[in-house]
């Protein structure tokens, strides 16, 4: 039977007869015309009174989209389609007949409407409760049926259903037929009641109740299959949504709760970190304190040369031990720093280089025998250098390692030592060779980076920067014919030059600690006039009164320290250029103090010899002594024959491995002299990385090379330099760059074409 309909009847008296008619047929008529809904209006009777009754109807907005249909005559049927109408019936069967098909259509328009929309609500949330109102909503006013929809809990289905309410018409009475729809899957009738199971994929979320006055026809009850079928994907999302909404709050409280256990952990590790640290640092220094004193004045018996032979024996083993006191504390200070500090610190004193390499190969050789491979060195009897003797071995003992290990089917490793002359000053070169197969040519270039060739690139990572920062270089490369070797180099510590004997320089000592005071006083006698302060202030008073040639100054004393005295030097012009060397018992500050313009930085204790050197090649600095060759006077950078020197070290090196390298030089638009001269060098020094080399050649004018750099890298440095120097100083500067990979010539050629 056709779904009964709301009709709007008009055209006169016959409408009232077709009213009756169609009403007995079941359909709703109205003959007023009004602003509720109506699915068709139907129009009949005479044609003129049929256009009279159209004519009222225009421009009503509930009649919008509304089918009209015209009951007709087979004499006024044409009159009829002359009408505004949609279709002509000729009879009450085919009035009926169009009725249910214009109807249908509508409703399927109306629905499909209906669809879409729903479809759009439903893709665009997650919240269970407001999908299902939602759906509920269309639905009930599309059907005129009451509807409900019951969700399921996932661990219920096919065993025990857990219900809970999810609209305030659920009926709990339909237990068997939901339990029977969501069991079988299939859509269960139940006199007025019919029940849809939701079904998404493997999943039933839930089930759709619906209770109708009159028998759904298969339009309606395949629009409700649709609107399920929506339905039960996005109730498994939105149940989704909130278990997953559940488990992130769970994992969120969790998160926060380990997050505060880890934040207690770290504060009690950083707490013991601390204790640790203050606990060395407190062991070490009241170690370190009358470790100094001692090894000063058995230094100084065993300079004194009025000792007998027994005596002198004594004060050798009383040295010795001392010694290995001093390393059992330095080791204990070197496990508390981290891998950059140890990395960045060096306390550098002189020592013989040749005995060193004699004492690893020593210690090294249970390793050679375990590999079969013999180990010897080949050293003269002494070559004095200038490091720190812990981070040397160091780097002894990697290469000598590395050379045993990786050497493959090597029968010997052999380490040698000896002097070389240059003009920048004299180094100590020491070579580890091996008989192995030697390395494969593209591995050479990028040995020595850091983590590039696993664990042993690493080992021989840590040797380069230690050697650089010894001012140091090291490399590798293959023997003609057989074998690989690794070469580093260190500065030699130049001879001692005899100072007058008639008005010697004064040095002023300044430290509360009179017993290390009285050591520096004896070291330092035999050449200088030596005078005491026992604090910065009185330190003050004596420079005015004494005008030292030096000044060696503790850093920790009381009223004014060290770096207070520094400064306070620093702001008087008669004093500012007189060197100051400081002291400190806490190795970690070095690094802070050196760049506070001290001359040098020396952690307590320290090697008498190597510091008397010192302080002697200070001096001599301080009273215009004849500069080093290769070094420029004005800045302590490379002068022109000290640059050219290294730039022929650094093609070599760039030729060997095939890498880039780089000239840059600038030139002041004017001459440059005078005290301005120090503080551009020091603008372009502070621009350079570790590798970088710069010179001084005179009126202003630098020159920087530039290892492991192409010539675009060269053009960015040359425009941050000129463009510090002209915004900070004021200074003009023309830069020029070139590309030794690609130049003809040698080394100076290029310098002096880029100079002209």
């Amino acid at each position: 039977m056709p779904s009964p309909a709301k009709l709007l009847i008009v055209g006169g008296p016959p409408a009232r007869t077709l009213a009756r008619a169609l009403s007995r047929k079941g359909h709703q008529i109205d003959q007023t015309p009004g602003d509720s809904a109506v699915d068709a209006v139907v129009v009949t009777g005479p044609p003129a009174a049929a256009r009279k009754a159209l004519e009222s109807l225009q421009g009503r907005r509930s009649l919008r989209g509304v089918p009209v249909l015209a009951l007709a005559s087979v004499k006024t049927s044409a009159a009829f389609e002359k009408l505004a109408v949609d279709e002509v019936a000729v009879g009450l069967g085919a009035l009926e007949r169009r009725i249910a098909a214009s109807v249908g259509a509508r409703s399927q328009q109306r629905r499909s409407a209906a669809l879409l929309e729903l479809v759009q609500v439903l893709a665009g949330s997650l919240d269970a409760e407001a999908l299902v109102a939602q759906a509920l909503t269309r639905l009930e006013a599309e059907l005129q049926v009451t509807a409900s929809v019951v969700l399921l809990e996932p661990q219920a289905l096919g065993r025990r259903l857990s219900l809970r309410e999810a609209a305030t018409r659920v009926d709990l009475s339909a237990t068997q037929a939901l339990r029977q729809a969501v069991a079988t899957r299939q859509v269960v009738t139940d006199g007025q009641m019919v029940v849809l199971p939701l079904v998404a994929g493997d999943d039933v979320p839930g089930a759709l109740q619906v209770l109708t006055q009159r028998p759904l026809d298969p339009a309606q009850r395949e629009w409700l299959a649709a609107v399920a079928n929506l339905l039960a994907p996005s109730l498994r999302n939105a149940r989704l949504h909130d278990n997953l909404a559940r488990q992130q709050r769970s994992l969120e409280v969790a998160y926060v709760e380990r997050y505060r256990e880890l934040l207690d952990a770290n504060q009690r590790l950083r707490e013991a970190d601390k204790l640790k640290d203050d606990l060395l640092g407190i062991a070490s220094h009241d170690v370190r304190a009358p470790l100094q004193v001692m090894l000063g004045h058995a230094l100084l018996l065993l300079e004194s040369g009025q000792l007998s032979d027994e005596q002198r024996h004594s004060v050798e083993v009383s040295l010795s031990m001392s010694k290995k006191i001093l390393e059992i504390v330095e080791g204990l200070l070197e496990k508390s720093r981290g891998p950059d500090e140890r990395l960045a610190l060096v306390e550098p004193r002189r020592f013989d280089l040749a005995e060193l390499c004699r004492l690893t190969v020593i210690d090294l050789q249970i390793l050679a025998q375990q590999r079969g491979v013999s180990l010897r060195a080949e050293a003269p009897e002494s070559v004095s250098a200038t490091g720190d003797v812990t981070k040397l071995r160091q780097v002894l003992q990697n290469l000598i390692t590395n050379a045993l290990e990786h050497a493959g089917r090597a029968t010997q490793v052999v380490v040698r030592a000896q002097r070389v002359g240059r003009p920048d000053g004299d180094v100590v070169r020491v070579t580890v060779d091996d008989d192995g197969p030697g390395l494969p040519p593209e591995q050479l270039a990028g040995l020595f980076d850091r983590f590039r060739h696993g664990s042993s690139g690493k080992g021989l990572a840590i040797c380069r920067e230690l050697t650089e920062l010894h001012g140091g270089e090291v490399w590798a490369e293959n023997l003609p014919g057989k074998g690989a070797r690794f070469t580093f180099t260190v500065p030699i510590v130049r001879e001692r030059r005899a100072l007058p004997l008639g008005e010697r320089p004064v040095v002023l000592v300044v430290d509360d600690d009179r017993s290390w005071a009285e050591v520096l006083s004896m070291a330092l006698g035999a050449h200088y006039r030596v005078e005491l302060a026992r604090d910065g202030v009185e330190g003050l008073e004596k420079v005015a009164a004494l005008a030292p040639a030096l000044i060696v100054s503790d850093v920790f004393m009381p009223r004014l320290d060290g770096m207070q005295l520094l400064a306070k030097l620093r702001e008087r012009a008669v004093t500012a250029s007189v060197p100051v060397v400081l002291m400190t018992g806490d190795p970690q500050l070095l690094a802070k103090v050196k760049t506070l313009g001290a001359a040098d930085a020396l952690a307590k204790p320290f090697d008498l010899p190597s510091f008397v050197h010192r302080v002697d090649e200070l001096i001599q600095r301080s009273l215009s002594a004849p500069r080093r060759v290769g070094t420029d006077r004005a800045t302590g950078l490379y002068d022109h024959l000290g640059l050219v020197h290294r730039l022929e070290q650094e093609v070599a090196r760039s030729s060997r491995y095939g890498r880039p390298l780089s000239v840059l030089v600038l030139k002041p638009r004017t001459v440059v002299q005078g005290a301005r001269v120090p503080l551009l060098a020091s603008l372009v020094v502070r621009a350079l990385r570790m590798p970088d080399v710069a010179a001084h050649l005179g009126d202003g004018t630098f020159a920087v090379v530039l290892p492991e750099t192409p010539e675009a890298g060269a053009l960015t440095l040359a425009a941050r330099l000129t463009g510090v120097l002209k915004t900070t100083q004021g200074e003009d500067f023309t830069a020029h760059t070139g590309n030794l990979q690609t130049w003809r010539g040698s080394a100076a050629s290029l310098l002096e074409q880029l100079l002209a």
